[in-house]
């Protein structure tokens, strides 16, 4: 019994990736074979039903996905980035993109490791948060030689339009390996 169960399991996965979507059918004949059929089942044979195998997983949202992140929906994501600097001042950059953007630009905060969460942004590095309207930037590790977090526009190169992300960024304070991560939430306004 248990190698049917483990050979059917094995033709439902297979059929999901050649079948389901162009129409083919599994069908279990009065004799136990299961075949796979271009349309139908004949007459004598009988549908499966692939759910009861656990086969069919839970189907998803109904419709188009959304234009915008709707409000007071929340986006979470993770960034690192690191560099041996020449000489104090320079930079890397990491890049923050929405799978959804926003219908307005949120506030941006930078919360550097040491520093102590604003009320906007109710979260850690470790379970990053925002309140509705902003994009909360939490740097969770740096290597000590940075005397810079900070983040600008990736749409403007500003510090204006955030609607689809942003891009932090950190600067060496001496010549020398340096290197931050951390996570982001936002949550549409």
């Amino acid at each position: 019994m248990r190698k049917l169960v483990a050979g059917l399991w094995v033709l439902a996965i297979a059929f999901g990736a050649i079948g389901a979507a162009d129409g083919r059918v599994m069908c279990n004949k009065r004799s136990g074979v299961v075949v796979i059929r271009p349309t139908a089942c004949k007459a004598k044979e009988q549908a499966l039903d692939l759910s009861q195998l656990g086969a069919v997983g839970p189907t998803g949202p109904a419709g188009p996905l959304p234009a915008t992140l709707p409000s007071g929906k929340t986006l979470t994501g993770a960034f690192g980035m690191r560099g041996d600097a020449a000489a104090g001042s320079e930079a890397v950059e990491d890049g923050i993109s929405f799978q959804f953007p926003l219908a307005s630009s949120p506030t941006v905060h930078v919360i550097a490791p040491s520093d102590t969460p604003p009320a906007e942004c109710p979260g850690t590095s470790l379970a990053p948060a925002a309140m509705p309207g902003q994009l909360c930037i939490f740097f969770g590790f740096d290597s000590g030689n940075i005397s810079t977090f900070s983040f600008y526009s990736a749409a403007d190169g500003g510090s204006s339009i955030f609607t689809h992300g942003a891009v932090p960024y950190i600067r060496a304070a001496a010549a020398g390996y340096y290197e931050s991560s951390g996570t982001w939430a936002v949550t549409a306004p």
